[in-house]
């Protein structure tokens, strides 16, 4: 009887209006944009992987394909590289980039519609190069202070390793000469 009772719940469940009828809460279309927002960018980024493995293919077709030092290459595996090389191409250029372009067009849109001001590449290349500039100046500085430590460090080795040098040429010179006075004695 209980199974009975299961069946008429999803009889009734399957008679309940579409979710094209009925009207879904305000709070969640936020929530939808922002999973939208994020399957596109995994779209997005699955797109980059199948184009760096086309990119690696094309690679591996130039480096297959040998510049002919007065060697015959047959015409025909020659079209054939040749002709899977453009149809990458041509695949990179019409479909990859296409489809990036397009996703990143539609994620800045949806950005754009949740209110969030989305900086532009210039935007960010700007800042970036506001922030190196005021921390390469702090950098040059530390860099040629060290710069100059280290190359007071080295004269002050060289001059020790050239006292060295002079010792020692020293200590040999004293060497030969008392072994070439104890020779004439004998």
């Amino acid at each position: 009887m209980s199974s009975g009772r299961n069946t008429d719940a999803t009889n009734t469940d399957d008679q309940r209006p579409t979710s094209s009828t009925q009207h879904p809460p305000p709070p969640s279309q936020p929530m939808d944009t922002s999973i939208n927002a994020l399957s596109l960018c995994r779209i997005g980024h699955e797109t980059v992987q199948d184009t760096m493995l086309k990119t690696l293919e094309i690679f591996h077709i130039l480096k297959m394909s040998h510049i002919p030092n007065n060697v015959t290459v047959p015409f025909t595996s020659h079209q054939e590289r040749l002709a899977k090389l453009n149809d990458n191409l041509q695949t990179m250029a019409n479909k990859y980039f296409k489809k990036l372009r397009i996703i990143y067009d539609k994620v800045l849109e949806i950005d754009n519609a949740e209110g969030n001001k989305t900086k532009t590449n210039n935007d960010l290349l700007n800042a970036a190069m506001v922030k190196s500039d005021e921390s390469y100046e702090h950098r040059v500085i530390e860099h040629s202070e060290e710069r100059r430590e280290l190359i007071n460090a080295l004269i002050m080795k060289n001059n020790d390793l050239y006292d060295i040098i002079y010792h020692l040429r020293s200590l040999i010179w004293d060497i030969n000469s008392m072994l070439a006075v104890t020779t004439n004695r004998n």
